[in-house]
């Protein structure tokens, strides 16, 4: 299993700090068409807190599930004889047809770091969360619905903390440090 570098808790901090990872707030929860990283160390425990949070709130959690080894990850990274194309392609027809199919207008694109595919692919977290916002992008461009991105922080194996991830502070950040 991956292990967040002391660097990426730092950034974590600083992101904490500028409010740019936010606790999960229940209220703006809702169901939708998860997308989510098929990881078996993690994958039980997002779900069964997504769920939960659902739950408490609704009495009920509608969450169609799509689950793939980097989960929002594949929507956008691009690798070489991996079929890169081809497995977006796919994954975007799951989102749109299970849309459709659920009566839903929201997709989760619920990510978690450290994430061992994001690992493979020299992904810090930082570069993760950009990629889920890519992979944000991209369903927004092509399915009329609402993206939401929480990310799910594994910091030592003990402590955990999923975030929600607000998107105008990450991009004013982004834009902070290109000056």
């Amino acid at each position: 299993m991956s292990q967040l570098a002391r660097g990426e808790q730092e950034t974590i901090g600083l992101l904490r700090e500028l409010g740019v990872l936010e606790d999960i707030n229940p209220t703006l929860l809702s169901d939708g068409v998860l997308v989510g990283c098929g990881d078996c160390d993690r994958s039980p425990e997002l779900l069964n807190f997504y769920r939960g949070q659902l739950e408490k709130k609704n009495g009920k959690a509608r969450l169609h599930l799509i689950m793939v080894n980097g989960g929002p990850l594949r929507l956008v990274h691009e690798e070489k004889g991996e079929h890169s194309a081809a497995i977006q392609e796919f994954l975007m027809n799951q989102i749109e047809g299970s849309l459709a199919l659920k009566k839903l207008d929201r997709v989760i694109l619920l990510g978690h770091g450290p994430c061992g595919q994001a690992g493979l692919w020299g992904m810090n977290i930082e570069a993760t969360i950009a990629a889920f916002f890519e992979a944000r992008d991209k369903v927004l461009a092509r399915v009329k619905c609402e993206v939401v991105v929480p990310v799910h922080i594994d910091y030592d194996g003990n402590r955990m903390k999923t975030y929600h991830v607000d998107y105008p502070k990450w991009a004013a950040w982004q834009k902070l440090k290109e000056k």
